[in-house]
Protein backbone atom coordinates (compact mmCIF):
# COMPACT_ATOMS: atom_id res chain seq x y z
CA UNK A 1 0.00 0.00 0.00
CA UNK A 2 2.92 2.38 0.64
CA UNK A 3 5.13 1.35 -2.29
CA UNK A 4 7.39 -0.66 -0.04
CA UNK A 5 7.78 2.17 2.55
CA UNK A 6 7.21 2.07 6.27
CA UNK A 7 4.85 4.70 7.73
CA UNK A 8 6.35 6.92 10.44
CA UNK A 9 4.72 8.74 13.32
CA UNK A 10 2.19 11.41 12.46
CA UNK A 11 3.68 14.94 12.45
CA UNK A 12 1.36 17.95 12.66
CA UNK A 13 2.56 21.29 11.25
CA UNK A 14 0.83 24.53 12.08
CA UNK A 15 -0.62 26.23 15.17
CA UNK A 16 -0.56 23.86 18.13
CA UNK A 17 -2.72 26.06 20.33
CA UNK A 18 -1.89 28.66 22.96
CA UNK A 19 0.04 27.52 26.00
CA UNK A 20 -0.30 30.06 28.79
CA UNK A 21 2.92 31.38 30.30
CA UNK A 22 3.07 31.08 34.08
CA UNK A 23 5.55 33.16 36.08
CA UNK A 24 6.48 32.44 39.68
CA UNK A 25 6.26 35.89 41.31
CA UNK A 26 7.52 36.58 44.86
CA UNK A 27 5.64 39.69 46.00
CA UNK A 28 8.73 40.69 47.99
CA UNK A 29 10.44 41.44 44.64
CA UNK A 30 8.57 44.74 44.49
CA UNK A 31 10.27 45.89 47.68
CA UNK A 32 13.65 44.49 46.69
CA UNK A 33 13.80 46.12 43.26
CA UNK A 34 12.07 49.43 43.98
CA UNK A 35 12.44 50.03 47.70
CA UNK A 36 8.68 50.57 48.06
CA UNK A 37 6.38 48.43 50.18
CA UNK A 38 3.28 47.83 48.04
CA UNK A 39 0.48 46.04 49.97
CA UNK A 40 -0.20 42.50 48.80
CA UNK A 41 -3.84 43.21 48.02
CA UNK A 42 -2.97 46.24 45.91
CA UNK A 43 -0.29 44.40 43.93
CA UNK A 44 -2.63 41.49 43.16
CA UNK A 45 -5.45 43.88 42.25
CA UNK A 46 -3.20 45.76 39.83
CA UNK A 47 -2.14 42.56 38.10
CA UNK A 48 -5.73 41.34 37.87
CA UNK A 49 -6.97 44.60 36.34
CA UNK A 50 -4.17 44.40 33.76
CA UNK A 51 -5.37 40.98 32.62
CA UNK A 52 -3.02 38.77 34.61
CA UNK A 53 -4.31 35.87 36.67
CA UNK A 54 -2.47 35.61 40.02
CA UNK A 55 -3.10 32.49 42.08
CA UNK A 56 -1.79 31.49 45.47
CA UNK A 57 -2.00 32.56 49.08
CA UNK A 58 1.64 32.81 50.16
CA UNK A 59 4.36 35.34 49.36
CA UNK A 60 5.05 33.57 46.07
CA UNK A 61 2.10 33.52 43.68
CA UNK A 62 1.73 31.93 40.27
CA UNK A 63 0.82 34.56 37.68
CA UNK A 64 -0.65 33.54 34.33
CA UNK A 65 0.41 36.00 31.62
CA UNK A 66 -2.31 37.00 29.11
CA UNK A 67 -1.77 36.02 25.50
CA UNK A 68 -1.51 39.65 24.34
CA UNK A 69 1.49 40.36 26.58
CA UNK A 70 4.43 38.50 24.98
CA UNK A 71 6.77 41.15 26.45
CA UNK A 72 6.25 39.85 29.99
CA UNK A 73 8.77 37.11 30.57
CA UNK A 74 9.83 37.15 34.23
CA UNK A 75 9.27 38.49 37.71
CA UNK A 76 11.07 41.77 37.01
CA UNK A 77 8.50 42.47 34.28
CA UNK A 78 5.69 41.95 36.80
CA UNK A 79 7.35 44.38 39.22
CA UNK A 80 7.38 46.93 36.39
CA UNK A 81 3.66 46.37 35.77
CA UNK A 82 2.85 46.91 39.44
CA UNK A 83 4.99 50.04 39.71
CA UNK A 84 3.72 51.80 36.59
CA UNK A 85 0.19 51.64 38.04
CA UNK A 86 1.15 52.25 41.65
CA UNK A 87 3.20 55.25 40.48
CA UNK A 88 6.96 55.65 40.09
CA UNK A 89 6.60 59.09 41.68
CA UNK A 90 6.12 57.24 44.96
CA UNK A 91 9.73 56.03 44.82
CA UNK A 92 11.62 57.98 47.47
CA UNK A 93 15.21 59.11 47.09
CA UNK A 94 17.48 56.95 49.21
CA UNK A 95 21.18 57.76 49.73
CA UNK A 96 23.60 54.98 48.93
CA UNK A 97 25.11 53.19 51.88
CA UNK A 98 28.53 54.55 52.75
CA UNK A 99 31.12 52.07 53.87
CA UNK A 100 33.68 54.77 54.74
CA UNK A 101 35.81 53.62 51.85
CA UNK A 102 37.81 55.96 49.65
CA UNK A 103 38.00 55.05 45.99
CA UNK A 104 41.46 54.47 44.66
CA UNK A 105 43.00 56.43 41.83
CA UNK A 106 41.20 55.81 38.56
CA UNK A 107 43.89 57.24 36.27
CA UNK A 108 47.56 56.36 36.38
CA UNK A 109 50.20 59.06 36.76
CA UNK A 110 51.06 58.71 33.07
CA UNK A 111 47.42 59.20 32.07
CA UNK A 112 47.08 62.26 34.31
CA UNK A 113 50.21 63.86 32.87
CA UNK A 114 49.18 63.01 29.31
CA UNK A 115 45.85 64.78 29.74
CA UNK A 116 47.49 67.73 31.49
CA UNK A 117 50.05 68.20 28.71
CA UNK A 118 47.38 68.03 26.01
CA UNK A 119 45.24 70.58 27.81
CA UNK A 120 48.14 72.96 28.39
CA UNK A 121 49.20 72.97 24.73
CA UNK A 122 45.63 73.26 23.47
CA UNK A 123 45.08 76.29 25.72
CA UNK A 124 48.07 77.90 24.01
CA UNK A 125 46.24 77.81 20.69
CA UNK A 126 47.77 74.62 19.31
CA UNK A 127 45.75 71.92 17.54
CA UNK A 128 46.26 68.26 18.37
CA UNK A 129 47.56 66.04 15.58
CA UNK A 130 47.88 62.28 15.33
CA UNK A 131 50.77 61.32 13.07
CA UNK A 132 52.15 57.98 11.92
CA UNK A 133 54.42 55.99 14.24
CA UNK A 134 56.39 54.97 11.13
CA UNK A 135 58.69 57.38 9.29
CA UNK A 136 61.26 57.14 6.47
CA UNK A 137 64.68 55.77 7.39
CA UNK A 138 66.46 59.04 6.54
CA UNK A 139 64.12 61.00 8.81
CA UNK A 140 64.64 58.52 11.64
CA UNK A 141 68.43 58.78 11.30
CA UNK A 142 68.19 62.57 11.27
CA UNK A 143 66.47 62.54 14.68
CA UNK A 144 68.69 59.98 16.39
CA UNK A 145 67.00 56.77 15.26
CA UNK A 146 67.55 54.30 12.48
CA UNK A 147 68.71 51.37 14.62
CA UNK A 148 68.26 47.90 13.18
CA UNK A 149 65.86 46.91 15.96
CA UNK A 150 63.50 49.76 15.02
CA UNK A 151 63.15 48.82 11.35
CA UNK A 152 59.92 47.14 10.29
CA UNK A 153 60.17 43.67 8.78
CA UNK A 154 57.18 44.31 6.51
CA UNK A 155 56.47 48.06 6.19
CA UNK A 156 53.23 49.18 4.59
CA UNK A 157 55.18 51.64 2.40
CA UNK A 158 58.78 52.40 1.55
CA UNK A 159 58.60 55.73 3.38
CA UNK A 160 57.25 54.08 6.57
CA UNK A 161 60.13 51.74 7.29
CA UNK A 162 61.27 52.82 10.78
CA UNK A 163 59.65 53.38 14.16
CA UNK A 164 59.90 57.05 15.03
CA UNK A 165 62.51 58.19 17.57
CA UNK A 166 60.78 61.58 17.83
CA UNK A 167 57.38 63.15 17.20
CA UNK A 168 58.93 66.13 15.44
CA UNK A 169 59.37 64.68 11.91
CA UNK A 170 55.68 63.86 11.65
CA UNK A 171 54.59 67.22 13.06
CA UNK A 172 56.91 69.17 10.74
CA UNK A 173 55.59 67.20 7.76
CA UNK A 174 51.99 67.85 8.85
CA UNK A 175 52.66 71.58 9.23
CA UNK A 176 54.25 71.70 5.78
CA UNK A 177 51.28 69.88 4.21
CA UNK A 178 49.02 72.56 5.66
CA UNK A 179 51.29 75.25 4.24
CA UNK A 180 51.25 73.60 0.81
CA UNK A 181 47.45 73.93 0.88
CA UNK A 182 47.41 77.58 1.85
CA UNK A 183 47.41 77.35 5.68
CA UNK A 184 50.94 78.48 6.42
CA UNK A 185 50.33 79.77 9.95
CA UNK A 186 49.65 76.61 11.92
CA UNK A 187 50.51 75.32 15.41
CA UNK A 188 50.30 71.56 16.03
CA UNK A 189 51.07 69.31 18.99
CA UNK A 190 51.03 65.60 19.75
CA UNK A 191 51.39 63.56 22.93
CA UNK A 192 52.29 60.02 22.02
CA UNK A 193 54.97 57.33 22.03
CA UNK A 194 58.52 57.40 20.70
CA UNK A 195 60.89 54.47 20.39
CA UNK A 196 64.53 54.30 21.46
CA UNK A 197 64.91 50.53 21.02
CA UNK A 198 62.97 47.30 20.69
CA UNK A 199 62.73 46.69 24.45
CA UNK A 200 59.55 47.14 26.47
CA UNK A 201 61.26 49.81 28.59
CA UNK A 202 62.51 51.75 25.57
CA UNK A 203 59.19 53.31 24.59
CA UNK A 204 58.46 56.74 26.03
CA UNK A 205 55.40 58.97 26.15
CA UNK A 206 56.45 62.48 25.17
CA UNK A 207 54.83 65.78 24.23
CA UNK A 208 55.95 67.75 21.20
CA UNK A 209 54.72 70.72 19.23
CA UNK A 210 55.64 72.85 16.24
CA UNK A 211 54.68 76.34 15.16
CA UNK A 212 54.98 77.59 11.61
CA UNK A 213 54.75 80.99 9.99
CA UNK A 214 53.26 83.57 12.34
CA UNK A 215 51.28 81.12 14.50
CA UNK A 216 52.12 82.72 17.83
CA UNK A 217 50.22 82.58 21.11
CA UNK A 218 48.64 86.00 20.60
CA UNK A 219 47.38 85.24 17.10
CA UNK A 220 48.58 84.58 13.59
CA UNK A 221 48.36 86.13 10.16
CA UNK A 222 48.74 89.73 9.11
CA UNK A 223 48.36 92.35 11.83
CA UNK A 224 46.98 95.88 11.54
CA UNK A 225 50.23 97.09 13.09
CA UNK A 226 52.36 95.29 10.54
CA UNK A 227 54.36 93.64 13.33
CA UNK A 228 53.30 90.02 12.78
CA UNK A 229 56.74 88.43 12.85
CA UNK A 230 57.63 84.79 12.35
CA UNK A 231 57.68 82.29 15.19
CA UNK A 232 60.98 81.78 16.95
CA UNK A 233 62.91 80.10 19.70
CA UNK A 234 61.10 81.88 22.54
CA UNK A 235 57.69 80.71 21.31
CA UNK A 236 58.93 77.12 21.46
CA UNK A 237 60.46 77.71 24.89
CA UNK A 238 57.18 79.04 26.29
CA UNK A 239 55.27 76.02 24.95
CA UNK A 240 57.75 73.58 26.47
CA UNK A 241 57.69 75.21 29.90
CA UNK A 242 53.87 75.37 29.87
CA UNK A 243 53.65 71.64 29.18
CA UNK A 244 56.19 70.82 31.89
CA UNK A 245 54.42 73.01 34.42
CA UNK A 246 51.10 71.31 33.67
CA UNK A 247 52.74 67.93 34.30
CA UNK A 248 53.97 69.06 37.72
CA UNK A 249 57.56 70.02 36.98
CA UNK A 250 59.03 72.62 39.40
CA UNK A 251 59.44 75.44 36.89
CA UNK A 252 61.20 77.66 39.44
CA UNK A 253 64.04 75.13 39.63
CA UNK A 254 64.45 74.46 35.92
CA UNK A 255 67.71 75.33 34.22
CA UNK A 256 67.98 76.48 30.61
CA UNK A 257 71.20 75.67 28.79
CA UNK A 258 71.95 77.01 25.30
CA UNK A 259 72.09 74.54 22.45
CA UNK A 260 70.26 71.35 21.73
CA UNK A 261 70.20 68.31 19.44
CA UNK A 262 71.67 68.54 15.96
CA UNK A 263 68.30 69.07 14.28
CA UNK A 264 68.02 72.52 15.90
CA UNK A 265 69.76 75.73 14.91
CA UNK A 266 72.86 75.87 17.16
CA UNK A 267 72.38 79.50 18.13
CA UNK A 268 68.59 79.41 18.46
CA UNK A 269 67.88 76.41 20.65
CA UNK A 270 68.02 75.36 24.27
CA UNK A 271 67.81 72.41 26.66
CA UNK A 272 65.62 72.34 29.77
CA UNK A 273 67.19 70.54 32.73
CA UNK A 274 66.30 69.73 36.31
CA UNK A 275 69.68 69.52 37.94
CA UNK A 276 72.91 68.85 36.07
CA UNK A 277 71.92 65.50 34.51
CA UNK A 278 68.12 65.29 34.14
CA UNK A 279 66.99 66.55 30.71
CA UNK A 280 63.26 67.35 30.61
CA UNK A 281 63.03 68.80 27.14
CA UNK A 282 64.54 70.71 24.25
CA UNK A 283 63.28 73.59 22.13
CA UNK A 284 64.35 75.88 19.35
CA UNK A 285 64.20 76.81 15.69
CA UNK A 286 64.99 73.98 13.31
CA UNK A 287 68.22 73.95 11.36
CA UNK A 288 67.85 74.78 7.65
CA UNK A 289 69.45 71.43 6.79
CA UNK A 290 66.80 69.66 8.88
CA UNK A 291 63.97 71.44 7.08
CA UNK A 292 65.55 70.72 3.72
CA UNK A 293 65.79 67.01 4.54
CA UNK A 294 62.10 67.00 5.51
CA UNK A 295 61.06 68.97 2.38
CA UNK A 296 59.85 71.80 4.62
CA UNK A 297 60.40 75.53 4.40
CA UNK A 298 59.59 78.72 6.24
CA UNK A 299 59.89 79.69 9.87
CA UNK A 300 59.31 76.55 11.97
CA UNK A 301 60.10 76.07 15.63
CA UNK A 302 59.24 73.43 18.19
Amino acid sequence: DFCGGTPSEIEVAGYAGHKPKIVSFPLSEVKRLTGIEVPREEALDILTRLGFEPQGSGDVVKVTVPSWRPDVDGKADLVEEVMRIHGVDNILAQPLTSHDAVNGKILTTLQVRTRAAKRALAVRGMMEAVTWSFIPAKHAELFGGGQTGLKLANPIAADMSDMRPSLLPGLIAAAQRNADRGIGDVALFEVSGTYEGDGADQQRRVAAGVRRGTAKLDGSGRSWSGNAGPVGVFDAKADAIAALEACGAPVDRLQIEPGGPAWYHPGRSGTIKLGPKTVLGTFGEFHPRTLEALDASGAICG
